[in-house]
């Protein structure tokens, strides 16, 4: 989210003018979009199959996102946590809701990667 809001903010004049009507406002929008799908995956893909196996925020909460046998995140496997998110998305976020009911406090998109969101020692 960090990232994304870094990458976004050089831009707010622009995308602000885009509001207003201007000329150039739909190209404006279109890079938007763009960044913001690339800044995304980005930050999620190489936070959590980084050494840290966590965003910065997760590790500021002492989590870690892992395998289920425990091991570190292939960058395909964040890669399929990432966009897993998508189903939890069109599903209106009853994806999200699994963590409840599930055993290991898996989300859909945990299950379809096959990771777990575990505390760190």
């Amino acid at each position: 989210m960090a990232l994304a809001l870094a990458a976004t903010v050089p831009l707010l004049p622009f995308l602000l003018a885009a509001t207003d009507g201007g000329e150039n406002g739909g190209a404006v929008q279109v890079v938007g979009w763009v960044l913001s799908l690339i800044t995304g995956p980005l930050y999620y893909v190489g936070f959590e199959s980084s050494r840290w196996q966590a965003t910065p925020g997760k590790r500021l909460l002492g989590m870690a996102v892992v395998r289920v046998d425990g091991s570190r995140l292939s960058v395909g496997r964040a890669a399929a946590r990432y966009f897993g998110r998508l189903l939890c998305s069109l599903t209106l976020g009853f994806g999200y809701l699994f963590i409840i009911w599930t055993r290991r406090k898996q989300g859909l998109h945990d299950m379809v990667a096959g990771t777990l969101v575990v505390r760190r020692r």
